[in-house]
């Protein structure tokens, strides 16, 4: 992979069919490292080898099959020995996670110019239907096609996870696959797919930092996203 002018890492690309975006870390906060190494334990006077450790089994339980938030967090109570304040689990949502809701016009700029898109990640069932409602992409959800790691019962990068099931299912030179983590655009690559190793630059909203690879046009030519940054309501509509 080569170092763009624009800070971000990527391969060069013939044309693209499908866009297939991570979440966390993309265009929603990563609820682990938000959440759980940065606030979860402090609150429980936990070391962070202590909360990975008991976490990590419990996320992958959780995020790998269908699941429920209560089920989730009593998972995590069961695994300290003690009860959670979710009212103070919901302030470090409020305080700690950020939404990019500029993602909802990328994906529509995308279907407008005949580019299909579908997610791989890793969520839970419960995170992944919030982080659709708060990014404004439920009205088109029905048109994206998702490769869970909740449906597959895999993570991402398992052979039979979503990134396989994706290169399965179209041609992987045209997919063009956006990720915060190296590991998982390697693996990507190694199927065959253009890849996108991301990180958010202050005041770039994704769908600038993705519109000239996309559509031909620089970061400075597209609006502003005002709601780049923003934090928003955890209780569910």
């Amino acid at each position: 992979m080569a170092k763009a002018k624009d800070g971000f890492t990527q391969n060069a690309a013939p044309g693209i069919e499908c866009l297939a975006l991570d979440i966390g870390g993309v265009f929603h906060a990563d609820v682990w490292e938000t959440v759980f190494e940065r606030g979860l334990a402090d609150n429980c006077s936990l070391t962070m080898d202590e909360v990975l450790k008991k976490g990590g089994p419990i996320w992958n339980e959780h995020a790998h099959g269908p699941s429920t938030e209560e089920a989730f967090w009593q998972s995590w109570e069961t695994a300290l020995g003690q009860t959670l304040n979710r009212e103070q689990i919901e302030d470090l949502v409020d305080r700690h996670v950020w939404c990019d809701t500029s993602v909802a016009a990328l994906v529509n700029q995308c279907f407008e110019n005949g580019i299909d898109v579908c997610f791989v990640s890793n969520s839970t069932e419960f995170w992944f239907e919030r982080q659709m409602r708060v990014s404004g992409l439920e009205p088109v959800a029905h048109r994206i096609k998702s490769y869970m790691s909740h449906l597959l019962g895999h993570p991402k990068t398992h052979p039979e996870g979503g990134l396989a099931r994706l290169a399965q299912d179209r041609d992987p030179e045209t997919i063009l696959f956006v990720d915060d983590r190296e590991g998982n655009t390697k693996a990507a690559a190694a199927l065959g797919m253009q890849t996108l190793l991301y990180t958010r630059q202050p005041g770039v909203s994704l769908k600038q930092a993705l519109s000239e690879r996309l559509f031909g046009k620089k970061a400075a030519e597209c609006a502003p996203q005002r709601e780049l940054d923003e934090r928003f309501d955890w209780t569910p509509a």
